[in-house]
């Protein structure tokens, strides 16, 4: 009920900022919480476009023959609700329940982005993600810029066929997901997506004598 973003679902793992209501000067009441940075089980994107026949945005739907209606509210950021959406790139959840009076999917839990997808950069798993909500890191070096960084994970950022794979040291591939904001104040890491092993097979164990 506290949740002022509307009809966006909070899940456990979401960073959230939370407003406090003061009643005295020893009590404060908990007034109203922000989505502001999405953990996602499955990551889902789409590109934007705006049909004029309805007056409603749409994603472009690789998942499915099912339309994705976007609706503004739909977004975290708030500031972002009003701008010319059409062509931008979005990460997003479905939402549980279709649009009003229609079949339609919703996307939900929306986040403007840009992905570094022209080129895979190479890393090494320094962190593994003990579940859904939670995230690894990975070790890499930027060649753009040569300096070393870390960047995170999730298990939805793994290709299918790595998901149950990964572990700590391996050498891996992929992509980058940039949040855009409008926000002066909410900074979001970027994110490690589409994260491949950069070997075909593992080495075998050795067996023991």
């Amino acid at each position: 009920k506290a949740n002022w973003q509307r009809r966006i679902f909070l899940t456990q793992g979401d960073r959230v900022r939370l407003f406090f209501r003061l009643i005295d000067d020893n009590e404060a009441q908990l007034a109203y919480v922000t989505l502001i940075d999405p953990v996602y089980k499955q990551r889902m994107y789409g590109e934007c476009y705006y049909y004029h026949p309805t007056q409603t945005y749409y994603l472009h739907n690789k998942y499915g023959r099912d339309y994705i209606e976007l609706w503004p509210y739909h977004i975290v950021d708030k500031k972002v609700q009003s701008y010319n959406l059409e062509n931008e790139m979005f990460v997003f959840d479905l939402a549980e329940h279709s649009s009003f009076g229609t079949d339609n999917l919703t996307a939900t839990r929306c986040r403007w982005v840009r992905l570094e997808d022209k080129q895979y950069f190479n890393g090494k798993i320094t962190a593994t993600p003990t579940g859904d909500t939670d995230y690894g890191c990975i070790a890499y070096e930027d060649p753009n810029d040569g300096e070393d960084k870390t960047i995170r994970y999730s298990l939805s950022s793994l290709s299918k066929q790595y998901v149950k794979f990964q572990k700590m040291g391996d050498d891996v591939k992929f992509h980058i997901e940039h949040i855009l904001t409008k926000s002066t104040y909410d900074v979001i890491p970027p994110t490690a997506i589409n994260v491949d092993s950069r070997v075909m097979y593992r080495k075998k164990t050795a067996m023991k004598q």
